[in-house]
């Protein structure tokens, strides 16, 4: 795959990446073999695992990338602070209908919570994420109820493949929590 900021290999990686989604779409990643992700891409076994140790550590890759390429969307570009509007969830329901075959396989096979709980947003300023403690409990508490009552409305709208738009689905979040409460 060549040096990791080249343009081929950032080809190669989509393309790696797209072959993977594919297959996952269709059966479980235990199922899904490097010769297969290999054919599908155009590369060699080599290629493959001077990038990626298995199948599972491609996923793991795929994962972290979509939880980096998420942050942006909670977060005030010149200040880096947390800021949450009703546009940065708009933008979050239609990246995710983006990588629906991804965050469905998410869903589908692990236990796990979508990625940007309290825990996971390493990015994030210190109050939000790695520092959680200075935050009231009371808002301790709110943050976990609005993401576990997230995560459930993500997993449905999932389930029945993204048939409402992002904007509807911001509509409804709107509707089920006291907004002045959530964009804060």
């Amino acid at each position: 795959m060549n040096t990791k900021n080249n343009q081929r290999a950032k080809d190669t990686e989509m393309r790696v990446k797209a072959v993977f989604l594919s297959l996952l779409s269709k059966k479980h990643i235990s199922k899904i073999t490097v010769r297969e992700v290999c054919d599908g891409a155009g590369i060699t076994r080599t290629s493959f695992y001077s990038h990626y140790e298995d199948i599972y550590d491609l996923l793991h890759k795929i994962e972290h990338k979509v939880t980096v390429q998420m942050v942006p969307f909670l977060t005030d570009k010149d200040t880096q602070q947390v800021h949450i509007t009703r546009d940065s969830f708009v933008k979050i329901f239609r990246f995710i209908g983006e990588n629906r075959i991804f965050y469905q396989y998410y869903f589908q096979n692990t236990n796990e919570e979508i990625a940007f709980t309290l825990n996971h947003i390493r990015h994030f300023p210190k109050e939000y994420g790695e520092n959680k403690e200075t935050l009231s409990p009371q808002r301790q508490y709110r943050i976990a109820f609005f993401m576990g009552g997230l995560n459930a409305i993500i997993r449905q709208w999932l389930e029945r493949d993204c048939a409402n738009t992002p904007e509807e689905m911001v509509s409804i979040l709107e509707a089920e929590y006291q907004t002045e409460k959530i964009w804060k």
